[in-house]
């Protein structure tokens, strides 16, 4: 982060402010005293389980320039402090927090990337970043920086040299990404595809394609919205965006402006052609299955609507790497070849990943599958889905709440009733696992986050080893 002086950030956040503020810079923000650094802008965000108000009078005790706090604990928070430190009074502090990053990020005439969508985020917003990184720095959503909070604090890492920004954008219902929008005023505009995470909390596929829809209609006429070519909702996602659209997707599904061919997935990468601008180029993609390349071609066409060059993209591409449980495959000693992507799950995602452990090496293959959470209505008829696609392995471990809807899906579609094993959570999924699991099986591990199944294929990893 760049310096930047008191006054700027009273006037900013339109806090209620000393008449003599102190002169120093402030060039950190933080929001959790055990990250605090002296100098630093502490603000005091409130949440259900927490309140950094308790934590004001620590952070300038420790060295804090100055603290963000709300109307309504101002009497108390002054009263503790008692004079020893600046406090910034606003009426809402997680929305100061926005406010703040929005001024900041204003003060460079760099394009922002915004990704948003049901399924590939993270994969797409990795890949853009590798692409757009190749000639100069930029800024990346780290971990899940996504949300009210994460969003500002990776604007605020903006500095001069960097030369673009490539965000993630979530959402956990209507008006969230209108929000987040607003702060980082995005020129490019990808959604990845419309799925049915979050159908719990919208109801409806259209009503969730309308909520990623926010980020098109944050878009200036003269950004780019990429969209992919083959989605039913296109039609409806074209009419939110007042900016030209590039579409992208499989060489013949849907006429995509940025099209992939000639797909060879293997268990480790992925080669393909990808068609763009009237010219080919060959791309090693080093990472597995059709849908990281589908990624690959909506990263590639937002990077190109940012200024990228095809060859920046075959580059880019070739360099892009994931964070830990997407897709990542591991051999164990005894050879036993395992795919962890536990970090989330969907029932377009499961499916995915279904499709690439059939390209896995392996003498046998099994699957250890939980819970989707956030599926709403649709949660049994999700499950079942996944389970039917799941009925040609050799063994099926159903984990959680929805086990049997997976376990049901599965037998109906063919499915032995002896290869269906079902349990309840991710400790007693790995002892199943180790009980059955031989050298040379190909194990897929994948459910919703806050099922925790890296518990299983760490546990399998480290057994092993």
């Amino acid at each position: 982060m760049e310096a930047i002086t008191l006054q700027e950030i009273a006037r900013a956040v339109q806090a209620s402010a000393p008449a003599s503020l102190p002169a120093a810079p402030v060039s950190v923000v933080c929001t959790d005293t055990r990250q605090l650094v002296p100098g630093c802008l502490f603000v005091a965000l409130k949440g259900e389980r927490f309140d950094g108000h308790r934590f004001v009078a620590r952070a300038l005790a420790e060295g804090a320039a100055a603290a963000i706090i709300a109307q309504a604990q101002a009497e108390a928070v002054r009263a503790e402090v008692a004079g020893a430190g600046t406090l910034l009074v606003v009426d809402d502090t997680l929305r100061a927090l926005g406010d703040l990053a929005g001024w900041y990020r204003s003060r460079f005439a760099i394009p922002v990337v915004g990704v948003t969508g049901s399924v590939g985020k993270t994969s797409t917003k990795e890949m853009l970043a590798a692409i757009l990184g190749r000639r100069a720095p930029v800024v990346c959503t780290q971990a899940n920086h996504n949300n009210e909070i994460g969003l500002p604090l990776t604007l605020f890492a903006l500095e001069s040299q960097h030369t673009a920004a490539v965000v993630e954008l979530a959402m956990r219902g209507r008006g969230q990404i209108a929000y987040l929008a607003n702060i980082a005023r995005p020129r490019v505009g990808v959604i990845t595809n419309i799925g049915t995470s979050h159908l719990e909390l919208l109801g409806s596929q259209e009503a969730i394609a309308r909520a990623k829809g926010e980020l098109l209609e944050a878009l200036p006429p003269d950004g780019a919205a990429v969209l992919p070519a083959a989605d039913p909702f296109l039609p409806l996602l074209r009419s939110l965006s007042s900016a030209p659209v590039t579409t992208f997707g499989f060489a013949g599904e849907g006429s995509p402006d940025v099209a992939v061919a000639d797909l060879m997935v293997e268990p480790t990468e992925s080669r393909f052609t990808l068609q763009a601008l009237g010219v080919s180029v060959s791309v090693r993609l080093p990472l597995p299955g059709r849908h990281n390349a589908l990624n690959a071609a909506a990263a590639a066409a937002g990077a190109l609507r940012a200024g990228a060059t095809l060859a920046d993209v075959a580059a880019g591409l070739e360099a892009a790497r994931l964070p830990e449980m997407r897709m990542q495959v591991t051999r164990t000693a005894s050879g036993i070849t395992v795919l962890n992507d536990a970090y989330n799950a969907s029932p377009a995602s499961m499916a995915a990943a279904l499709e690439h452990l059939a390209h896995l090496p392996g003498a046998r293959r099994l699957a250890v599958l939980g819970d989707m959470l956030e599926l709403g209505d649709g949660s049994r008829a999700g499950h079942r889905e996944v389970g039917r696609h799941a009925a040609g392995l050799d063994l099926l471990i159903a984990v959680g709440e929805r086990a049997r809807d997976l376990a049901d899906g599965a037998r109906e579609a063919g499915m032995a009733a002896e290869r269906v094993l079902t349990c309840d959570d991710a400790a007693a999924a790995l002892a199943l696992l180790r009980q059955v699991v031989q050298p040379g099986d190909a194990v897929l591990v994948k459910a919703s986050r806050g099922m925790r199944l890296e518990i299983v294929s760490e546990g399998l990893e480290s057994a092993d080893g």
